[in-house]
């Protein structure tokens, strides 16, 4: 069942769709649906919900990927795909926000380009005010607000982004707001595809946050979807116990169609 991408689902196609993708996850192996995972507390609906976006957007992608210098992969969720539907951006907004409509809070804090997207359709959805940051990743990754987007001491903070690879920008930003005597009292975003899991990126960010306070709507599976570049080597961002195969793409010679880096 074809459904436009003009406004979001009703219960009707929904229902519909997820009699297709049934079809669909019995007739494909190594797949979106192998890839992508749901916390169980997010109704079967919105799981569905996601997937259908996920497909008919051509948000996941399939080639050779550089997610960092370090690490490469096989598949790769192009957030800007999304962002190109206002409309199901906003619901997935609403799913992010879902999780801390009785956190108090003060703002929301993005990181610009991708993230002022999610991070404003949530600021909007819980009534918050939105602030950005830039990052700097030459070297050590830090952290600036943005011109015009100052913090008053003692605020508390929701983090927004769309994916989580590295973690590297939630550290980031938290280390900016305590130096403002900001408290960051949520993270949320689209998707995790930190090595280990969501669990591994809570244990990743237990000292800076409470690890119940961090949500993804969705998991990205590492299992055999990220690998570790033939050329650099940083093991020092994966957490205890994770380990990396060689990139197979880089020993066959295949050069990466997206190099994420690049693409900010």
């Amino acid at each position: 069942m074809a459904v436009e991408l003009r406004r979001p689902a009703t219960k009707e196609e929904i229902q519909a769709i997820i009699e297709e993708l049934e079809l669909t996850r019995q007739a494909t192996e190594g797949g979106i649906q192998c890839i992508v995972r749901f916390p169980e507390k997010l109704r079967s609906t919105d799981q569905e919900y996601i997937m259908r976006l996920l497909l008919q957007t051509e948000a996941v992608r399939f080639g050779h990927f550089e997610l960092w210098p370090s690490w490469h992969s096989d598949v790769f969720i192009h957030s800007r795909s999304i962002i190109q539907f206002p409309l199901h951006l906003q619901q997935v907004n609403k799913l992010i926000a879902n999780w801390f409509r009785f956190t108090d809070a003060d703002i929301i804090l993005a990181s610009v380009p991708m993230g002022s997207y999610f991070g404003s359709g949530v600021a909007a959805e819980l009534g918050l005010r939105l602030k950005l940051a830039k990052m700097s990743n030459g070297g050590e990754a830090s952290a600036q607000l943005v011109e015009g987007f100052g913090v008053a001491g003692s605020e508390k903070v929701i983090l927004v982004s769309d994916i989580s690879t590295t973690a590297r920008d939630f550290h980031s930003l938290c280390d900016l707001l305590d130096k403002n005597n900001c408290e960051v009292v949520g993270v949320g975003m689209l998707a995790c595809r930190f090595p280990g899991g969501l669990s591994a990126l809570r244990d990743n960010l237990s000292d800076k946050v409470a690890v119940d306070s961090i949500h993804a709507v969705m998991e990205l599976a590492c299992e055999g979807y990220l690998y570790q570049s033939i050329s650099e080597s940083d093991s020092g961002l994966l957490p205890d116990g994770v380990q990396l195969s060689p990139c197979p793409l880089c020993e066959n010679g295949i050069e990466p169609v997206i190099r994420v880096s690049e693409l900010f």
